[in-house]
């Protein structure tokens, strides 16, 4: 759940301002690394031997979460301010460190039960706590480009948000139960520590 302290700020920059494209460069930095990141993951396990239907399902719907994203990416009006790329990236950071420790592990380990758990941990979490529909004011045009592809990525990341808590339940990690929840629960709050300070840095001037 995003704490009002923090999604109030910026939803009120947003209604009075618009999505200028500072606004705009930030929303857009902050879905293409995270989002990028899980990609990468579902991309990565297309290694798995003997998917059933529902992780066919997952892949279906992470090809259909990277043509939003890339819709996203296309219709932003990116801010000639160099400083947002940077401080964007250095948000994220945990995440990007959390999806480097899930990655970047010996050849062949997609096979790896508890390492495919964690990759569906964290994606799970982040499409669970990075919501911006919230933030979206009611006076925002919604027929808005940027606006019509944000709605989208999120609609696909609720989409994908179902699939994955299933998988959650059935997918065979070799993880006790308490392993599971405290994996879930890391997890969960990295990315509610991200972006609260994401939202913090939309607020701010």
């Amino acid at each position: 759940m995003i704490e009002p302290r923090h999604s109030e700020p910026a939803r009120a920059r947003i209604a009075t301002e618009g999505f200028t494209p500072d606004l705009q460069s930030k929303i857009a930095v902050l879905l293409g690394a995270t989002k990028g990141d899980n990609a990468a993951y579902h991309s990565w396990v297309q290694s798995m031997a003997r998917w059933n239907v529902m992780q066919q399902y997952a892949f279906t719907q992470y090809s259909r979460e990277i043509d939003a994203i890339s819709e996203l990416i296309r219709v932003t009006r990116w801010s000639s301010n160099p400083a947002i790329l940077i401080r964007g990236h250095q948000i994220v950071a945990p995440l990007t460190l959390g999806w480097s420790r899930i990655l970047m592990v010996p050849l062949g380990s997609p096979l790896n039960p508890e390492v495919a758990y964690r990759g569906l941990a964290l994606g799970h979490a982040q499409w669970a706590r990075m919501r911006l529909t919230p933030v979206i004011p009611e006076c925002i045009d919604l027929l808005d480009p940027f606006v019509v592809a944000l709605r989208r990525v999120e609609q696909e990341g609720a989409r994908m948000l179902q699939t994955q808590m299933r998988l959650l339940k059935t997918i065979d990690s070799g993880l006790t139960m308490a392993e599971r929840e405290a994996c879930l629960m890391l997890y969960q709050d990295i990315v509610g520590g991200v972006f609260s300070d994401f939202l913090d840095w939309l607020a701010a001037p």
